[in-house]
């Protein structure tokens, strides 16, 4: 069998055909084996392939990215996984919840059967999100860029409407493969993305190869220094190789004459490295005018990966030779928290909601914007909803993802208010434990996820004569969202806030027959006071909510509140 399998290499090797993994698995096989490689994952077919697991691995390593891009389920870092799935067994992978089910009951297929229905429909109902713009409530407009790591995702990305590609990462031209790609081979890839987006921007990363992403072609002798994740990789790799870097430089010049492209560069950490690629770049378009080939003018912007905490902490330094800025949430987690992400051991330590990656993700984004040049986050947390209105209120408003998650990511979008979220994002940004900012977070999207009232109803009752009159105050707009954003924000004066509104000279709580009995100002005042406190000590909105109720039936706050379309 060895002897067999060397032999189908050498004919392969001899006909130039490129490696085909699993072609003669049968549809919907499922992969279980002890690692995948990123170029392992990119060889799949998810028509062929329904999905894979792993013992090792993490869920925030480049084979899942990967993975996620293609729209396969696969869970990794399952301990004894070989031992426990046999040839043949029937086998659930679970992508969402993380777990593998190995021969399962009638009636556990039938629950993922059901599962797989109202993913399917919740597809459809999505699809009109393909159209709209990603505008919030106060007419912010979000521009929803898509990865891409493979050409076979293209389809994917004009599908689900991306406003075109932040981040295309070429390492694909250069894995499974032992030779490195010609400059001719890159350009017709890269053309045909470029075409492909119909005249909508493509950024275009240069190499970046080493760690978990290897390129024997190009890697092959310099061992550990490439396997390294703090080794030879990305803008160092490209400023060592000069005559690899020349080619793909020239090959994007070349592929820019074809729409609108960007350069990014990975792994900065020096502003040297900057301007030694901008000579680099100016060097190629010399070139390419001797060949009396055309040259785009003027040439891409030139951008920087802030994806270490170097770059990060350095970026008023780095923004004065930038064109654009574009942040890399994932490996700048990674170097932050100094968290091997593919290792299953620790890989949950990796938090992007820790307080020190948030605010070198906040410094980026302020010296960007002071330095009045573009700035993305093109990180899995760019596609996750959950982090939207983190990031927006933040300062982004250019997010790169997954094809798939732009529609669920725009519909978040489009229900917020940045207001709200700028004030959320600043409550955040000044904690120091990463639970109290997941809760933070996952409390206003509880109140908010879905849409907001047009219009916020205080009923107060004052008494007048010997029977309570109704009276009843409107908020709109602004004001209504500050009000709701108080109420669940739960800060020093939140709640409190929300119940000044109604203080007067008398108030009186509301009883079925619409009767009342008077409650005195020092009452209402006593509550404000506790209720504040007990806020600021806890500062959960669910707390905060059954607090406000027990107020209520106690008879301390005499107000009816109607929350037009809210859902709760």
């Amino acid at each position: 069998e060895d002897v067999r399998d060397v032999g189908n290499r050498i004919i392969r090797n001899l006909m130039r055909e490129p490696l085909k993994p699993f072609s003669q698995a049968a549809p919907g096989s499922v992969i279980i084996a002890d690692q995948l490689s990123p170029a392992d994952t990119a060889q799949l077919d998810p028509a062929r392939i329904a999905g894979a697991a792993t013992a090792l691995g993490g869920a925030e390593g480049h084979a899942a990215i990967m993975a996620r891009a293609l729209g396969m389920p696969l869970v990794l870092g399952v301990p004894d996984l070989a031992d426990a799935v046999t040839t043949g067994a029937q086998v659930i992978i679970d992508g969402t919840r993380g777990t593998v089910i190995v021969n399962p009951t009638p009636r556990t297929l039938g629950v993922y059967e059901q599962l797989k229905t109202d993913a399917r429909k919740e597809a459809e109902r999505l699809g009109h999100m393909r159209t709209v713009p990603a505008i919030t409530r106060d007419s912010v407009t979000v521009a929803l860029s898509a990865n891409l790591e493979l050409p076979i995702e293209l389809d994917m990305v004009k599908r689900n409407g991306a406003a075109g590609i932040g981040l295309l990462r070429t390492e694909f031209l250069y894995m499974s493969r032992d030779d490195t790609p010609s400059e001719e081979e890159q350009y017709l890839a890269l053309r045909e993305i470029v075409e492909a987006m119909d005249g909508k921007s493509v950024t275009i990363r240069t190499l970046d190869v080493g760690g978990e992403k290897p390129a024997q072609g190009l890697l092959g002798d310099l061992g550990e220094a490439a396997a390294s994740a703090l080794g030879l990789r990305g803008i160092r790799l490209s400023l060592k190789h000069t005559k690899t870097m020349d080619a793909q430089l020239t090959a994007i010049l070349r592929a820019a004459c074809h729409g609108p492209v960007r350069i990014l560069l990975p792994m900065v950490s020096t502003v040297s490295e900057v301007r030694q690629t901008r000579d680099a770049l100016n060097k190629a378009a010399q070139k390419l005018k001797r060949r009396k080939q055309k040259v785009p003018n003027p040439l891409p912007p030139l951008g920087v990966m802030i994806e270490v905490p170097a770059a990060a902490l350095a970026a008023d330094a780095l923004a004065q030779v930038s064109d654009f800025f574009a942040i890399g949430s994932n490996d700048l987690t990674m170097y932050t928290l100094a968290t091997d992400r593919t290792n299953e051991h620790v890989a949950h330590l990796f938090d992007s909601l820790h307080p020190a990656v948030l605010r070198l993700i906040q410094f980026a984004t302020s010296a960007a914007l002071r330095a009045r040049i573009p700035i993305s986050l093109c990180g899995e947390i760019a596609g996750d909803p959950r982090y939207a209105p983190l990031l927006l209120g933040l300062g982004l408003r250019e997010l790169s993802m997954v094809p798939a998650n732009i529609p669920l990511v725009k519909q978040r979008i489009r229900a917020l208010d940045i207001a709200a979220a700028t004030r959320r994002a600043d409550a955040i940004m000044g904690q120091v434990d990463p639970g109290r900012i997941a809760a933070l977070l996952d409390d206003f999207n509880g109140l908010s996820w879905a849409r907001l009232p047009s219009a916020l109803d205080i009923a107060v009752f004052q008494p007048v004569g010997k029977k309570p009159q109704r009276r009843v105050r409107r908020f709109h707009g602004r004001h209504m969202t500050t009000v709701l954003d108080d109420l669940q924000l739960g800060a020093r004066n939140g709640i409190g806030h929300f119940l000044r509104l109604l203080q007067g000279p008398q108030f009186v709580l509301p009883r079925p027959d619409d009767q009342g009995r008077a409650c005195d100002r020092r009452q209402v005042r006593a509550a404000v006071r506790a209720l504040d406190r007990e806020l600021f000590d806890e500062g959960l909105a669910p707390h905060a909510q059954r607090h406000v109720l027990d107020l209520l039936n106690q008879g301390l706050v005499v107000a009816q509140v109607r929350m037009e379309g809210f859902f709760h």
